[in-house]
């Protein structure tokens, strides 16, 4: 993942930055590897952008922590940006663990 979290010695607050274009670049090269059955890259790409956007509103949460906001804000989507709720907190999910684990 590339994130950059600039620090300071007079800044308590962490500052997180994500290259989305990078991520999405790294995702339709690499999506065709999960598991048979998943929408396309096309279908998902909305629901990667959402989670990203939501990592950058809660970058130290921790993930569990947030799932009731985050499906009362995936519900507000429009209707065809949004994947059945089972897949889209799967894609979810994967984007969170790419960015814990890089």
């Amino acid at each position: 993942m590339n994130a950059i979290t600039p620090t300071s010695q007079t800044a308590q607050a962490r500052a997180i930055v994500v290259d989305i274009n990078h991520e999405l670049r790294w995702w339709r090269e690499h999506y065709a590897q999960y598991p048979v059955g998943r929408p396309s890259y096309g279908q998902a790409e909305p629901t990667l952008k959402f989670a990203y956007d939501t990592y950058l509103l809660h970058p130290h949460a921790h993930l569990d922590a947030l799932w009731p906001d985050i499906r009362r804000r995936y519900a507000q989507l429009p209707l065809h940006q949004q994947l059945d709720w089972a897949r889209a907190g799967q894609v979810i999910g994967e984007v969170w663990r790419r960015i814990l684990t890089g």
